[in-house]
């Protein structure tokens, strides 16, 4: 059982057996946030990366850059649920 982020890996949320509308989280980096970006909720490690997923204007495509230091829900995507998670979110 992983405890956090790793770098170079892909992540969906979950709850409840269902992917949430997070989209999908490619980490590049993981490690303390630089000076001026933590915060007192973050004293961590933080996980840097993009999502991508449908906006919330309905299209799919990428959601931007995105950062977090909470791991509870995201489960690691191997090849084939990547595959899998990407057919479903174009639809």
């Amino acid at each position: 059982m992983e405890d956090f982020f790793k770098a170079g890996k892909v992540y969906r949320h979950v709850a409840g057996g269902a992917p949430t509308g997070l989209g999908i989280f490619v980490v590049v980096y993981v490690g303390r946030a630089p000076g001026g970006f933590s915060s007192p909720a973050e004293p961590g490690e933080v996980a840097f990366g993009w999502r991508r997923g449908r906006r919330s204007d309905g299209a799919e495509g990428p959601m931007g850059a995105y950062t977090s230091a909470d791991f509870s829900g995201w489960v690691e995507l191997d090849d084939s649920d990547l595959l899998d998670a990407l057919r479903a979110e174009t639809g």
